[in-house]
Order: C-alpha cells, then structure tokens, then sequence
C-alpha cells in the first residue's frame, strides 16, 4: 500500500513541518496518517503502531476472560505467556529475525537489478517534478521508506522533498505519476520490501540535482505545458 505524503494528504500535516531534509519517518518509527480515515491505508498505518499490533495479539486472552470467566485467574497470572506470544508474532510471524533467512529472500543479483531499475525510474520521476514545477535550482530527494512487516500487506511511505520548501505538495497528477512511474509488474511494493529487509535499510533515497537536467527534458517539459 502506497501512502504519498504531502501537506495535503495527511491527517496532520504540522508533522511534516521539519527543518532537516531528507526527512524519515517510518525508520524512526513515527507514524503519519492519511487523511482519509476510513480507508484500508489508514487502518495499515494504525497497525504499523507496536502498540496497535501488542493489543490485537493479546485480544484472545480477553476474550477467553470475556466467555469463560472460570479463567480469568489463571489467564491474570500469566504475564509470561502472553509476553511470550507478542514476541512470537512480532520476531517470529510478522519479522525475519535470522540474518541466514534475510539472505534467502532474494537473489543478490535479482536485488542488484532492481536497485540500479529503481534508480533509474527515481531520477525520471524527479526529473519530472522538476520541469515540471520548472525548479531550475538546489536538489530533489525523492524517500522511499517500507514497513519490515512480511506476513501483510506492504506499507510504503513516498514523498518528494526539497530544501527549504519541506515536503513538496504534490497535486492529484504528480502524485499518480509517481505512483506509476515507480511500482509495476517488474518492480512492486513486495519485491522491494524483500530487498530492504535482506539489507536490513527499510529506507531509500534518491537525490537529484536540479542542475544537471538536460535542456532537452526542460524543453519537452515547457511543450506539454503550452496549449495546443
């Protein structure tokens, strides 16, 4: 699941009032919330909380507290087995905890490949950003970062950030070309996600330098800017 941050599509945008760019947040592990608070995404990104996930894990010892009262006792004195369960899923279930077990999740030649294919699709989507805002000036960073959770659906974090403008405020259209120009069949959330965890870096960021834009891109910009 894709969460593209901006001013405008976050629940609180005050979160990402930051003065250091690039700028993470799932590595650190702060939460943002899309604005949408009915949506799938939204409740992915509530589960990414330990907090959310400690609750949901031991739901079956209040429930069995809840129906067979008898219980209550012997559940109440024992803290050990349902710490014991949190760790199981959390290390065991939702994580990859062997260094061996990271390795095997993905060729490391498969794993090169679509890092350089990444990359390349990176520059193109700040490339067309940039002309397309026409910023002819400073750097682009474009941060993608991914939730360590194997067992559900990916959750990814996409902004475009710069220096001194923050988190950049991506309308409708720059936001399903990013979108798009990222992820497809070749190169998906989950195939990334294998990527990150076998490195151990759920976090990528990839930098342009504004500069370096050919004249040619600038002018193919300027073209599919001016009307017919």
């Amino acid at each position: 699941m894709q969460f593209i941050m901006t001013p405008s599509t976050v629940l609180s945008p005050g979160v990402l009032d930051v003065r250091k760019i690039p700028r993470r947040f799932l590595s650190i592990g702060r939460s943002v919330y899309p604005r949408e608070v009915l949506s799938t995404l939204f409740w992915r990104a509530v589960i990414e909380r330990p907090s959310t996930r400690y609750i949901l894990f031991l739901l079956p010892f209040v429930l069995i507290i809840v129906l067979r009262p008898g219980y209550a006792l012997a559940m109440s004195q024992a803290p050990l087995l349902m710490l014991g369960v949190i760790l199981l899923v959390e290390h065991y279930v939702l994580s990859v905890p062997s260094l061996e077990a990271r390795k095997r999740l993905i060729d490391p030649a498969d794993a090169d490949q679509a890092m350089d294919l990444l990359g390349l699709r990176a520059r193109e989507v700040l490339t067309r950003i940039a002309t397309g805002r026409d910023i002819a000036a400073g750097e682009l960073h474009l941060v993608i970062e991914q939730s360590g959770l194997m067992r559900i659906p990916p959750l990814t974090y996409l902004s475009i950030q710069r220096e001194g403008e923050g988190f950049l405020d991506l309308d409708s259209a720059e936001r399903e070309m990013l979108s798009e120009a990222l992820f497809d069949t070749d190169l998906d959330e989950r195939l990334l996600q294998r990527i990150n965890v076998r490195d151990d870096k759920m976090d990528r960021v990839f930098t342009l330098d504004t500069t370096t834009i050919s004249a040619h891109a600038r002018l193919a910009a300027m073209a599919l800017r001016t009307p017919a």
